[in-house]
């Protein structure tokens, strides 16, 4: 350490105090634009930069189906493809498959509706998972004739069985099929959250395909396929091997529709799409940043001006230039470290905030927070700061000459022309900066306002909904679903407070869905070897459409008669009818989604055509491109035709919503009291939370606009009241001579108006590049939309304008008697 560092900073610090009013300021300013940019460090880092909680977890991949000839790209995978990867592939040390969804848990306590993972491979080990009673899964639980076995989650034995070592060995019912409990999984245990979140029980596959040996069919993709490199292998050459073995498992099964492989690093599908978001909001912060810095800098020349006779007599005493900049420079970093700690406690407030505002779809939230990386981030932040402000003021300081500095006009050389100049430059910095934040944030304000305004295909006021899972082994005979379902709906619909009531396999927005191949009778059918066009497929009730709130366009809906003797059945949405029958009325239209025993289309007559549901996203919309594939069509079907085990119940009320949900269970208690419900939610949640990453990145980068444009003002402001200060003599001499007011105040508010114009050209410019950065995020408006752009511009210049009216405003009340006296 140089033996002057000590000396410079006890100097920078009595400096400092001298001038608390200057000090708190800048440290203020900086401490704003530090904690800001910490705190969306720390969503960064726990979001994108931290490894995945699992051992080496870069080697980890994921793996999905592509069967391109239909437009799907990614899809999960069956059950004989992922065994035949197991046993032929060599570029992994191993392969595990899963799938999660709900399960009704009975045997300890109250019926429960809990989420479980069925896994076929060593799922657990694959992820480095650890019980911290009994043991994981085992191979031989895979086996057939295998005992099933259960491992429960931390959490899930807390609450069922209070933490009892003894549980372990005990049996409980998921869907009323018996289970040994051989494990527990260590706390904190995080499972990839992919396919679905919040498993407390993992249980091998075998149960499973027992219950439904369909899930055997090579064309019955349901698993998601997790696997461990090889050491060596790359994902670059695992991909071309696994290109060639799905070639040849085509050519061995014609029947198959896959066509190749798409493997991805697991932490790349973890974060999924929050990467591009996250990295736009730390760029913008950046911006804010660096208009905080230029904002204290202007303060450091301000002041500069003030202290020129200090630093002339430095000078004078032999302070080299070197020296002074040194001096100078220490001065600032003290207080943007001053700064920083600051900035880090409203760092670690504002992450707090942060996570109370994510949407519950951005990922790792558990694993966001101020630690070692984000403090040295701060540190690193605050020191740079430092040097960044304080950098160009210190060398303008350095460059006066002594004499000048000591004579009796030491003031007016001070803040001559070049440090004018400099000021000015700063302040268009930051007028321009807060163009680009300002174009970005009403980009996504029109985007959000857009989404918002977008019809949904369905009306979310008052419809509560739950997930009802009937156990196959007490509810064998599909009969026996269609009752259970029909007599809790007819109970539902017998309370005063409900005005509909249905069930539906995936509700809208739910992120679930099947598909399968679409057949319109007389079109054309596909070559051979080719499958059909995909169309997503919904099981629902009679009353489900009143209950969701879908219109009707024409035709019927599903009624009471539509049974298993009655002709098959279908209502089809606007999607398929504009694709398919755009000139003709489809009602009466057949179209075939699977086939008989015989080999022959199983057709089914269109009863009636409702509203297109926006399914997967309320801003997806329905002739766009989403994730790579397009938009499919949907196909209802009557669910006394197609009877399904797991579904949801919609029920509207008019009144409270939350007064409906006891309503529901007892409903679903009074015909089976062992049967668990699922979770319960609202459909206007469901809508919300669907719209939280729009509205999380429009609020933050608002919150980032408007501090931007508060300190550019400020900025503006202070540039403004200096000019003044140095012009009163003038000023008074023209008030003396006639000025009105409106002469004196045009003359200063001109040259705002001057800063404006080169801020906001010099902004334009910038936006014009960086709002391209936001294509993917918009909706209904284009990066460079002319309205949005003429808006943040008048905003800008109003800003300016009125933070240079105000010493304006004071310039004209100059009493030049007063002026011209003490001069």
């Amino acid at each position: 350490m140089s033996p002057h560092v000590p000396a410079d900073l006890r100097q920078a610090l009595r400096a400092l105090r001298r001038a608390p009013g200057f000090t708190a300021a800048a440290v203020l300013t900086l401490a704003l634009g530090i904690g800001a940019a910490t705190a969306i460090f720390s969503v960064v880092n726990g979001v994108l930069l931290r490894p995945l909680p699992f051992p080496d977890p870069d080697r980890l991949v994921l793996l999905h189906e592509r069967a391109r000839p239909i437009g799907l790209d990614r899809m999960w995978v069956s059950l004989p493809n992922f065994r035949d990867w197991r046993e032929r592939a060599r570029s992994f040390e191993e392969m595990a498959a899963f799938n999660a969804g709900e399960a009704g848990l009975t045997g300890a306590g109250e019926p429960e509706q809990v989420r479980v993972a069925w896994s076929e491979g060593p799922l657990l080990e694959l992820l480095g998972a650890r019980a911290v009673a009994g043991r994981g899964l085992a191979a031989a639980d895979d086996e057939p004739g295998a005992p099933a076995a259960v491992v429960l989650g931390h959490g899930l034995w807390q609450r069922r069985f209070g933490g009892d070592p003894a549980a372990v060995g005990s049996t409980v019912r998921l869907d009323g099929e018996p289970f040994t409990v051989v494990g527990v999984m260590a706390p904190g245990f995080a499972f990839p959250d992919l396919a679905d979140a919040g498993v407390e029980a993992w249980v091998t596959t075998a149960p499973l395909v027992r219950a439904d040996p369909d899930l055997l069919r090579r064309g019955n993709h349901w698993l998601a396929v997790v696997a461990r490199l090889r050491p060596g292998a790359t994902p670059e050459s695992a991909r071309r091997e696994m290109l060639g073995l799905a070639r040849a498992l085509r050519e061995e099964n014609p029947d198959s529709f896959d066509d190749g492989v798409d493997l991805t690093p697991l932490a790349e599908e973890v974060v999924g799409g929050a990467r591009r978001p996250l990295l736009l909001l730390l760029g913008a912060v950046g911006l804010l940043l660096a208009i905080a810095c230029a904002n204290v800098a202007g303060l450091l020349l301000a002041r500069g001006a003030w202290r020129g006779r200090e630093i002339g007599i430095r000078a004078a005493l032999g302070a080299g230039r070197a020296r002074l900049v040194r001096q100078l420079l220490v001065e600032s970093v003290v207080l943007a470290l001053a700064a920083g700690a600051a900035g880090l406690l409203l760092a670690n407030w504002g992450v707090e905030a942060l996570l109370s505002l994510s949407p519950a779809s951005l990922p790792r939230l558990d694993e966001v927070g101020v630690d070692g990386r984000v403090l040295a981030f701060g540190i690193a932040v605050s020191t740079l700061t430092g040097a960044a402000f304080g950098l160009l003021p210190a060398l303008h300081a350095s460059r006066q000459d002594p004499a000048a500095l000591l004579g009796e006009g030491a003031l007016r050389t001070t803040a001559g022309p070049r440090r004018a100049r400099l000021a000015r430059v700063l302040v268009v910095v930051e007028l321009a900066l807060a163009v680009v934040l300002l174009a970005g944030a009403g980009l996504l304000a029109r985007s959000l306002s857009g989404v918002r305004g977008v019809d949904p295909g369905f009306d979310p006021r008052g419809v509560v909904l739950a997930s009802v899972s009937l156990p196959t082994s007490v509810y064998a005979e599909r009969e026996r679903w269609v009752a259970f379902f029909d007599d809790v709906l007819e109970r539902l619909r017998a309370h005063p407070g409900v005005t509909a009531a249905g069930v539906v396999t995936d509700p809208p927005l739910s992120g679930s869905g099947r598909q399968t191949g679409l057949r319109i009778e007389g079109a054309p059918q596909p070559p051979p070897g080719q499958q059909p066009p995909l169309t997503d497929i919904q099981v629902v009730s009679p009353g489900y459409p009143d209950a969701a709130g879908i219109q009707l366009v024409r035709g019927r809906t599903f009624e009471p008669a539509d049974g298993p003797d009655a002709p098959l059945a279908a209502l089809v949405d606007e999607v398929l009818v504009r694709r398919y029958w755009p000139d003709t009325d489809p009602v009466g239209r057949r179209l075939a989604l699977d086939d008989d025993e015989s080999g022959r289309p199983r057709w089914r007559e269109v009863v009636g055509v409702v509203e297109s549901v926006k399914h997967y996203g309320v801003d997806l919309d329905a002739e766009r491109r989403a994730g790579g594939e397009l938009v499919r069509p949907t196909v209802y079907l009557p669910h006394r035709q197609e009877p399904e085990s797991s579904m949801t119940i919609a029920v509207r009320t008019d009144g409270d919503p939350a007064a409906v949900v006891p309503v529901l269970r007892e409903a679903v208690r009074a015909v089976d009291p062992a049967q668990p419900v699922g979770e319960v939610r609202l459909l206007r949640d469901l809508m919300a939370d669907s719209l939280g990453p729009r509205r999380l990145h429009t609020v933050l980068l608002g919150g980032f606009a408007v501090a931007a444009l508060l300190l550019a003002a400020i900025g503006t402001y202070g540039l403004v009241a200096q000019a003044v200060a140095r012009r009163a003599r003038e000023i008074g001499i023209r008030i003396a001579v006639g000025a009105r007011d409106e002469d004196v105040v045009g003359m200063i508010v001109r040259q705002g108006a001057a800063l404006a114009t080169a801020g906001a050209a010099a902004g334009l410019a910038a936006a014009l590049g960086a709002t391209r950065l936001l294509e993917g995020l918009l909706f209904g408006v284009g990066a460079r939309d002319p309205v949005t752009l003429a808006a943040v511009v008048s905003v800008l210049v109003a800003a300016t304008l009125l933070a240079s009216w105000i010493p304006a405003r004071r310039a004209s009340r100059i009493d030049p008697i007063e002026v011209l006296r003490s001069e």
